[in-house]
């Protein structure tokens, strides 16, 4: 008696047991019309396949193969580089439609649409908003600092870094703000703007120091008009 193949139900014919059967039954069963004949099993099987294959590649047929795709497909999953439209002055948000989820330590180009006017967050394919900093290495110690107004400008791109820890965005390249946000070390563990430590300078009367290498005394000095008009030399010893 005939038997059916595992995958799809194929009639099959053994060469001695299925001696008995006539050959109607055997061509029926091989190429008849009825849907149970293997023919029509193998072009359904087939049909089936094709409209998969056609699914996977899309919509019409084109030079492309699925080969390609798939290699595409692995390509941006590899790509580290990407380029987003920021919506939003400190609030943005922006899609990236090569990529589902941002992989911390990618490397993306903000074009922001707007100047911000102060802190900023972001917000890339629905995520949870996360800061956008800027950050220093000083002295061994990481330092984060908040964007301030003007760091970013519209349509100025940026590139910006999603932290080791996923938990913030780092601005790699500054913006226009950029120099007065770089800090100096104090060397007491803290740290000043530049700009600050500039103006410190700038408004102090005895803005120098001078150190006695015999002594190893140190002392601040500077210059003023004396009351009569003439230029003088101040000093302090550093207490």
């Amino acid at each position: 008696m005939p038997q059916q193949s595992a995958n799809i139900n194929l009639t099959l014919f053994d060469g001695i047991a299925d001696k008995p059967e006539d050959f109607l039954t055997y061509r029926v069963a091989i190429a008849g019309t009825e849907l149970t004949s293997n023919m029509n099993i193998i072009d359904d099987e087939i049909g089936s396949a094709k409209n998969d294959i056609t699914g996977i590649k899309g919509i019409g047929w084109t030079d492309e193969t699925i080969l390609g795709n798939a290699l595409g497909i692995e390509g941006l999953k590899q790509k580290d580089s990407y380029t987003v439209v920021g919506a939003g002055t400190n609030a943005i948000t922006g899609v990236i439609s090569d990529i589902s989820t941002i992989p911390n330590n990618a490397i993306i180009k903000l074009i922001p649409s707007a100047k911000n006017t102060t802190t900023v967050t972001i917000s890339i394919n629905g995520e949870s908003s996360l800061p956008l900093s800027k950050v220093r290495n000083i002295s061994g110690t990481t330092v984060y600092s908040s964007l301030e107004l003007g760091d970013l400008q519209p349509n100025m791109p940026i590139f910006i870094t999603k932290s080791p820890t996923g938990n913030r965005y780092i601005i790699v390249g500054f913006g226009e703000d950029y120099a007065r946000n770089v800090f100096y070390d104090n060397g007491d563990s803290t740290f000043t703007s530049v700009q600050d430590k500039i103006y410190q300078h700038s408004i102090d009367n005895m803005p120098h120091q001078i150190q006695n290498l015999q002594t190893g005394k140190i002392y601040r000095y500077g210059e003023q008009i004396s009351a009569t008009g003439k230029p003088q030399l101040i000093y302090e010893e550093v207490i």
